[in-house]
């Protein structure tokens, strides 16, 4: 059969046979066609920017400057009658926050977060830190659309300057989150892995002791690192978890 390519003529066999597979272009005509493989394996991007900014001003509403409350739902957390209440002492508030600790209770009293009560035989102690409020296209539209669709018939909000769109990759809850799967990332590893495994033993590791020297070294300093890597080692082999 003739065969026209980039403007060539090619006179070239063409077998027919049965069945459903794919159609192949088969070596004889690859040493007859010169294919522009650049053009034919480039990889091409597209920005999201119009389509994202159309989903997310149509779901404006899951973005306002206010507490979303949730619609429909009932939460109940089942408690075992014989299990014993536990009541625990309030931590001391640094003088320095005690203002805004109470204001922001207030704050969440007047929302519906808390209901103030006189007596209870449950009780755990808060703990007050201050904290920045930082900061193929059609599919990801489609599940961005269905997202913020469900966000705002449940009544919950986002901010938007915390949320990414349109990201290739995302650092979560100490995870890598990518295309090709999730892991740790690189800051989370033996230091938390050491800990659990020491605290299952009922084990802890402590401040660092120089043994030879029977001096604590300055925290943050060489001697100090030092130190803690040994009681690590001690504690902890990564080739062998058991121990």
């Amino acid at each position: 059969m003739d065969v026209v390519y980039r403007g060539e003529s090619f006179s070239l066999p063409l077998v027919v046979v049965d069945g459903t597979g794919p159609l192949l272009f088969g070596r004889n005509w690859l040493e007859s066609i010169r294919l522009d493989w650049r053009t034919i394996c480039m990889v091409t991007t597209q920005t999201l920017g119009s389509g994202v900014e159309s989903v997310l001003h149509k779901h404006s509403d899951v973005f306002a400057d206010e507490l979303g409350c949730a619609k429909g739902i009932v939460v109940d957390i089942p408690i075992d009658p014989d299990t014993r209440p536990i009541f625990y002492k309030p931590r001391p508030v640094p003088l320095a926050y005690r203002a805004a600790v109470d204001a922001e209770l207030d704050r969440q009293i007047q929302a519906g977060l808390l209901e103030p009560v006189k007596h209870c035989t449950w009780a755990a102690p808060i703990v007050t830190a201050l904290k920045a409020s930082a900061g193929s296209e059609q599919e990801h539209l489609q599940r961005l659309e269905e997202v913020l669709r469900r966000l705002s018939e449940a009544g919950l909000r986002l901010q938007r300057k915390k949320c990414q769109f349109a990201a290739s990759e995302v650092v979560y809850l100490g995870h890598h989150i990518t295309a090709d799967g999730i892991k740790p990332t690189a800051d989370k590893g033996s230091c938390a892995e050491c800990r659990s495994a020491l605290h299952q033993r009922g084990l802890a590791i402590g401040r660092p002791r120089d043994a030879r020297a029977g001096t604590v070294p300055k925290q943050g300093s060489r001697e100090y690192h030092g130190a803690a890597a040994q009681v690590i080692c001690i504690f902890w082999n990564p080739a062998d978890p058991g121990q």
